[in-house]
């Protein structure tokens, strides 16, 4: 995972590197969504208090040992926020 940041006017630019199992996952994750999907771990979904109609799915990734559960949110689904 890689982000960049611009500050000032300069072009000052930092890269950042994100390693570990969480960074792992959420860029597996990344990886096999679909255009208009956005594939979340159910523990971030429940985590986020979200509700709605996340589809289920057990995802077996690579460099993960255990299936993912997973909810997909596909563009134009419902999904809301528990307040």
């Amino acid at each position: 995972m890689r982000s960049s940041a611009q500050s000032g006017r300069g072009r000052d630019l930092a890269e950042l590197t994100a390693i570990g199992d969480a960074a792992n996952v959420g860029a597996r994750l990344a990886s096999v969504a679909d255009i208009g999907e956005l594939v979340v771990s159910a523990a971030a979904y429940a985590a986020a208090g979200l509700s709605g109609d996340g589809e289920a799915r057990e995802l077996v990734l690579k460099g993960v040992t255990a299936p993912v559960s997973v909810r997909v949110l596909h563009s134009g689904n419902s999904v809301e926020a528990i307040v």
